[in-house]
Formats: structure tokens, C-alpha cells, sequence
């Protein structure tokens, strides 16, 4: 575990000056298959909720940095980021969501707002839309009906491209904040605390 946030430094190096090779990179000697920057990828999705504050913030922005350089990957980088990335979208918005429901360490907050603001920007809408009622559905967001209404628009903004980055970061600061409430978010639905959180949001939806 040490070593991880030094990988994911050299990692975020190759994909940036270097990413057709570094995607074809593989274990095996004469092959092109890929197989070090997947395993790369899957080793950063499962880190990305880790205790170890270092580890979780360099595999985040590794992923971040990933979809970064989506924009200007040509069609053979591309094709290995879809194939790759898409079957794990849907499971990372939501594994992002219930970090942000007080379970992340509040340092990595930044830069799990930014992965998700950048993830569902890179997705197409549709699914970028069902992954979000997905992820805001689940029983750790506690912050009532009208809560995970507003919740839900925010992140949906992503998808359409008029939400910023800052947005984001200031709404997981937000229900971060509301959830290290000892009681538990529901002894606070529909007082002050939600109906602030949601007048703040709503404004800007």
C-alpha cells in the first residue's frame, strides 16, 4: 500500500506524455495487449476509498487525470479508455457518492468531486443520468426526499456540461458535513440544516 501513491505518480507521468504506449504496455514480452494500464485502472478504482488519505487522493487523480487526456487520445487510445472505463462508471459514481456521505477522510473531497464532475461529463447522458439516480438513491445519502432531489439535478448538471467543477466541490463539502452529524442525518430532515442546503442548491439549478 505504501508503494501506491508512487505508482499512481509515475502512471499519471506516462498517460500524460506518453499514453499509446503506456496503454499498450503488457506483462508479457512481444505483446501489446494492454494489461499494465488496466491493471493500473483496476487498481486505482478499488483505492480510491482506502483509509490511507495519500493513497486515496493519488488514485483519484490518476482516474482524473485519465479522463483529462480522453479528449485528446487518438482513436486506438480511445477505443482501450471505453472499453476499459465503461464498465466501471456506473460503480464508481456510486462508490464516489457514499465516500462523500461521510465516509471519504475530508481531505480527498476536492478530488473526488473533481473525478466525478470530469466521469460524468465523459459518459453519455442517458447513462451518465441513470448512474446518478442510481448512486443518490441508496440509503446512505440521508438527507430526506427533497435533499436527494436536489442532490440529483446538481450531479445531473455534470452530465449536460453547465456545472462547474467548484459546484461540485462545494456541495460534497456540504453533505459531507451534514452526515458527521452524530445522530445521523435524519434527526435533521426537513429542519434548518436540509431546507439551507436545499434553498442554496436549488438557486443555482
Amino acid at each position: 500500500i505504501e508503494m501506491l501513491p508512487a505508482m499512481f505518480s509515475i502512471c499519471i507521468s506516462s498517460i500524460q506524455r506518453c499514453p499509446r504506449i503506456f496503454m499498450t504496455l503488457s506483462t508479457q514480452a512481444g505483446s501489446q495487449d494492454g494489461q499494465i494500464f488496466m491493471r493500473s485502472v483496476t487498481i486505482a478504482f478499488s483505492s480510491i476509498d482506502d483509509k490511507n488519505i495519500d493513497v486515496a487522493r493519488t488514485a483519484m487523480l490518476y482516474l482524473t487525470e485519465i479522463l483529462l487526456c480522453n479528449a485528446r487520445f487518438d482513436s486506438e487510445c480511445s477505443k482501450k479508455f471505453k472499453i476499459i472505463f465503461a464498465p466501471l462508471s456506473d460503480e464508481l459514481v456510486t462508490k464516489i457518492m457514499y465516500g462523500t456521505c461521510g465516509n471519504f477522510p475530508r481531505e480527498v473531497l476536492d478530488p473526488a468531486a473533481s473525478l466525478l464532475h470530469l466521469l460524468l461529463k465523459n459518459m453519455v447522458v442517458a447513462e451518465a443520468e441513470r448512474a446518478v439516480i442510481t448512486a443518490t438513491s441508496k440509503d446512505y445519502l440521508r438527507l430526506g426526499d427533497k435533499g436527494r432531489q436536489v442532490v440529483l439535478t446538481t450531479l445531473g448538471k455534470c452530465a449536460l456540461g453547465t456545472a462547474n467543477t467548484s459546484l461540485i466541490m462545494d456541495l460534497f463539502d456540504d453533505i459531507w458535513t451534514m452526515h458527521q452529524i452524530e445522530d445521523g442525518c435524519e434527526s435533521f430532515v426537513g429542519g434548518d440544516l436540509v431546507k439551507q442546503f436545499q434553498h442554496k442548491y436549488s438557486s443555482q439549478v
